[in-house]
């Protein structure tokens, strides 16, 4: 669930580059990426804070997993 909540939160940022060329950074960053940010980011914070209480760095279960990595490139 995490992993794909990775690559949703991720589609925004990555598609500004394909986006067309008239959309000023700005106005994409306030219209698309910010309320991706305020969507996402307080639900993986809480992941990982669910998981540093329980003794780990990582999403679950202490071990590296696919999501982790996907969340750290993001």
């Amino acid at each position: 669930m995490v992993a794909e909540a990775v690559a949703d939160f991720r589609g925004p940022l990555v598609s500004y580059a394909f986006s067309a060329a008239h959309v000023p950074k700005a106005t994409y960053v306030a219209e698309k990426v910010a309320p991706h940010f305020q969507k996402y980011l307080p639900r993986f914070e809480a992941t990982l804070g669910s998981s540093v209480e329980e003794g780990g760095l990582l999403l679950k279960g202490g071990r590296l997993c696919y999501a982790d990595v996907l969340l750290a490139e993001v």
